[in-house]
């Protein structure tokens, strides 16, 4: 049940994170920027969303150095992830539901 919390938690805020990066990207608030990316690192972490995760921790390190042009690389690239992690929600939850199985590694599929 755990997981499945976990996936819940994360499928209803992840849009929130997104709009407060492109908000920080938007506003040159590069350090509310870097607060979300880090929120979203933590989580993809504890999924197991690696790609996800290495994407979040580069936009926060991009962030912390004011660097513009890969900010914008690396927002345009997260959303894609974003997406195609939303897109494996729906019948991952089912799996986890039906399983029931608490000794998954990843949760969310690595490329």
């Amino acid at each position: 049940e755990f997981a499945v919390s976990m996936l819940d938690e994360f499928a209803n805020n992840i849009l929130d994170r997104v709009t407060q990066i492109k908000y920080g990207l938007a506003d040159g608030d590069f350090a509310a920027l870097a607060l979300a990316a880090h929120a979203l690192t933590g989580v993809a972490g504890i999924l197991g969303a690696k790609p996800l995760g290495n994407l979040c921790e580069d936009l926060d390190h991009a962030a912390n150095d004011n660097d513009l042009a890969l900010i914008k690389t690396l927002v345009d690239q997260l959303v894609s992830e974003i997406q195609r992690c939303q897109i494996a929600l729906p019948e991952l939850r089912n799996e986890l539901s039906r399983s029931n199985r608490h000794d998954r590694n990843c949760l969310l599929p690595n490329r």
